[in-house]
């Protein structure tokens, strides 16, 4: 599947700690498709809000995430993107955590191919993550409709850790669509695999990390209903092509979550998500979950 140019109004974000930023930019798709190579710009903005609550956690209560994100794209070949928002999370026995991230990609598209590469700045009362950086980038091959190969990498810095912490990730994806004999239904499914190095175990008491997710969606008309699930372990993750980063010290074990994408109009969208995962915060025993209900509402101008 080629990720169309515009707003990624597909599925929407996974349910953990912090895990909230970038609300909406889990899945790919656009309002409106390229259908000349005329050049011709357009504007996409993307409004987001979420709610994260926790069960099981020694550390965390609760939480919400509010941000925008928007595109400008020309001659349906060259695209940029740039988010910001704001994370709270409320402790259960110490001082709550604000932070701001901010993050900017360029994409360039041909009728077989895409690359990209981008990065975030993250801002936080956190300590250790306060000041990280993140640079990712990547690129895929495609025949528009029918299949996709390709893969991300993403380097992650943490200077505040002892020594300061770096991760590295290289994230290969393969994904297939087939169309009902009607045209009136488009099914998608992607596979996706996550391999994990970091500079020193950062109390997760290894260096090394790998899990697979699959994700699927079908499309009538303009409704569209996806999910996903994924198993395995991750800590300090860059998912979905770098939009969605995993910054604080937590073991991440496994999730899943399902969606629903409304086209209400030739220039409009909105969605809604939920989505649960499993994860372990540092130097606590036990698995807590994280649960999240994520709206966002999208114009393309």
């Amino acid at each position: 599947m080629r990720p169309e140019r515009g707003m990624p109004w597909g599925r929407g974000i996974t349910g953990t700690p912090r895990t909230v930023l970038m609300a909406a930019v889990l899945g790919t798709g656009a309002l409106m498709s390229p259908g000349s190579t005329a050049a011709q710009s357009q504007t996409d903005l993307l409004l987001h809000g979420s709610l994260v609550d926790y069960e099981a956690s020694q550390v965390k209560k609760d939480g919400f995430v509010v941000g925008a994100y928007g595109t400008w794209g020309t001659g349906y070949r060259h695209l940029l993107e740039v988010g910001g928002s704001w994370t709270r999370l409320r402790f259960r026995t110490a001082t709550d955590l604000d932070q701001v991230d901010a993050a900017a990609a360029y994409n360039f598209y041909s009728t077989r191919g895409s690359l990209r590469a981008g990065g975030h700045f993250i801002s936080a009362t956190d300590e250790l993550t306060d000041g990280g950086l993140v640079l990712f980038g990547g690129g895929s091959l495609y025949d528009v409709g029918r299949w996709s190969l390709g893969a991300d990498g993403a380097w992650s810095r943490y200077p505040n850790y002892d020594g300061g912490l770096y991760a590295t990730q290289v994230a290969p994806t393969g994904g297939l669509t087939l169309k009902s004999a009607d045209l009136k239904y488009t099914f998608g499914v992607t596979a996706r695999g996550y391999f994990i190095w970091l500079s020193e175990t950062a109390g997760q008491g290894k260096r090394d990390f790998a899990s697979g997710e699959l994700s699927a969606s079908l499309t009538s008309g303009r409704l569209t209903l996806s999910g996903y699930g994924w198993l395995g372990e991750q800590a300090f993750a860059v998912r979905q092509s770098g939009f969605t980063v995993f910054n604080l010290s937590e073991l991440h074990k496994g999730g899943f979550g399902a969606g629903l994408r409304w086209v209400t109009s030739l220039q409009s969208a909105l969605s809604a998500g939920f989505y649960v995962e499993r994860f372990t915060d540092l130097g606590f025993s036990g698995t807590a979950i994280a649960r999240t209900l994520s709206l966002s509402f999208g114009y393309t101008f």
